[in-house]
């Protein structure tokens, strides 16, 4: 039935158009008749056969339409394929360069327990001052210049060695031999030969100390450890570093140091040079 209706649609198709063609002795007779007349505005000539081809290409698209609304029915033999939306790749976050400090083992309590062994010199977060000083590898505390005692506390002082000439670390290494529940460190630098930069550590871990910092004072340096109350150091060695930067050899026998140390009713004070 489809078929038939079809077959019937292109002959009347078929006839419209040869009723439409063009009639091309009057389009002559037109164009011999406005070629003659002398008017100013020139008329766009037309070509016969471009006409005749646009005839055609009407009652085609027509019939295109018709074929294409006749068949409305069938199902899509494709389907687009969906456009590909580019994402941005993620951008990872930044690593952190704030360096941490390690507290020293066996702390728990509120009691810090010495460590099992010495640890090696290195560069900690100072209070005091928004500069830190570049501090060159350590190489151990050295021979000590000067050691104090005072019942159960020792305490040696020294200039730990290490390879840069302009860079300096003063060094306590703090021996106690009874566990102690007040505790004050204070190093004093003079600001001579270019003293500056100041940097400061210890192995005793921040959340134990009410203070760690370092002051600029006229022409020194201080620098400032203090045990917070309620917290008690076991026995054994620890460590206290002042760092600064300075000339090629500045001298030491300006810079200070002293240590109070309380253990029960028994209060021990030590002090010396570098």
């Amino acid at each position: 039935m489809r078929e038939h209706d079809e077959r019937r649609l292109r002959a009347a198709l078929q006839q419209e158009a040869e009723r439409h063609r063009p009639d091309r002795d009057a389009m002559f007779e037109r164009v011999i008749r406005n070629r003659a007349e002398k008017r100013r505005a020139v008329r766009p000539r037309l070509n016969p056969v471009a006409a005749a081809a646009g005839v055609a290409v009407v009652v085609v698209a027509s019939f295109a339409g018709i074929r294409l609304a006749a068949s409305d029915d069938k199902p899509d033999d494709q389907v687009a394929a969906p456009t590909p939306t580019a994402s941005a790749p993620a951008t990872p976050a930044p690593a952190s360069s704030t360096p941490r400090e390690v507290p020293a083992p066996g702390v728990s309590s509120g009691t810090l327990k010495a460590p099992s062994s010495k640890p090696s010199a290195g560069p900690s977060s100072t209070r005091g001052s928004s500069r830190s000083p570049q501090t060159p590898a350590s190489t151990g505390a050295g021979t000590p210049s000067s050691t104090e005692k005072d019942g159960h506390l020792t305490v040696a002082a020294g200039i730990n060695p290490n390879p840069n000439p302009v860079w300096s670390q003063a060094d306590l290494i703090m021996t106690l031999t009874k566990e102690v529940t007040a505790l004050e460190v204070t190093v004093t630098v003079k600001r001579t030969g270019g003293a500056t930069t100041p940097g400061i550590w210890t192995t005793i871990p921040d959340d134990h100390l009410a203070d760690k910092t370092y002051t600029e004072q006229g022409d020194t340096i201080v620098y400032h450890f203090l045990l917070k109350d309620g917290y008690t150091v076991a026995p054994g060695e620890y460590t206290f570093a002042s760092q600064y930067n300075h000339e090629k050899n500045r001298p030491t026998s300006g810079d200070t140091w002293r240590v109070t140390a309380t253990a029960g009713a028994e209060q021990a004070s030590v002090r010396g040079t570098f």
